[in-house]
């Protein structure tokens, strides 16, 4: 049964929201007392509600999910300027401290910026088998010096966004809080937000070269957001799936036919 939570002891020493969380954004765990876990790790500005498709796949074939929100996302603006990779990186060294204190065998799925800290994490705590979906290793339109120089001048800017019903949501009371979390998020682009993130990627390609895990890497070609080839930044064993109709956001995609692809990829792989 799906549960809106995850170990409370995970936050220990994270930053500590000040906004209530928006619904969609609450952490959520699949727990059957099975003896295999998986870690799921949303992206950049997102929200653990976009992984319920692969985590309720997932523990119908034997794995128990956690599906932990990063701080300072699913509240406020505010919250996600204050908070940094930091708390992302002591909010993940408790929980997989913690999984593999438990469970016979731990998985990492990343999503987005997420792949990002899979892959450090993967190499940090020997894991086995990872998926990284739409692999955020380099964004398009945008580089880190670029950046930079507008963090001089405009650290926040407003930007257009509408809600697209043609993304179909799973998390309960879908979609509503898509115009909640447009609002705080998807409205502006953070800068410096976006520059910390593109320093994880950088630290993410150096540990991708010493990274033992054994890969899957799903890639979108309708991905307008990071560019898909990736598999340069690895020396370990890896498959590769293209998916063609698919966009950025593959577990919950406009064409349902890459979406159920990008599931059950990643379910026969960890399976």
């Amino acid at each position: 049964m799906l549960k809106y939570e995850v170990p409370t002891t995970w936050y220990d020493n994270c930053y500590l929201d000040k906004a209530p969380v928006i619904p969609a954004a609450r952490s959520f765990s699949i727990i059957d007392g099975n003896k295999k876990a998986v870690l799921l790790i949303h992206g950049y500005a997102g929200y653990p509600g976009e992984l319920v498709r692969p985590a309720t796949d997932l523990a119908k074939v034997g794995f128990d999910c956690y599906i932990p929100r990063l701080p300072g996302m699913g509240t406020s603006g505010d919250d996600f300027k204050a908070s940094s990779c930091k708390d992302y990186f002591t909010l993940l060294d408790n929980a997989l401290t913690d999984l593999k204190a438990r469970y016979e065998s731990v998985s990492i799925v990343g999503h987005s910026m997420g792949t990002l800290l899979a892959v450090i994490f993967a190499k940090k705590y020997q894991i086995k088998n990872v998926v990284l979906a739409s692999p955020a290793f380099k964004f398009k339109g945008v580089t880190l010096f670029e950046l930079k120089a507008l963090a001089k001048v405009s650290p926040v800017i407003k930007k257009s966004w509408k809600s697209d019903p043609r993304f179909v949501m799973y998390y309960e009371n879908a979609p509503q809080d898509d115009e909640a979390l447009g609002k705080e998020y998807w409205s502006y682009l953070y800068v410096n937000k976006l520059i910390e993130t593109l320093e994880l990627a950088e630290k993410a390609k150096k540990v991708a070269k010493e990274l033992t895990s054994n890969l899957l890497i799903l890639t979108a070609q309708k991905d307008d957001l990071v560019d898909t080839k990736v598999g340069k930044f690895f020396t370990c064993q890896y498959k590769a799936v293209m998916l063609t109709n698919a966009t950025h956001f593959m577990f919950y995609d406009i064409d349902k036919q890459s979406e159920e692809k990008a599931v059950s990829e990643t379910v026969s792989f960890l399976e």
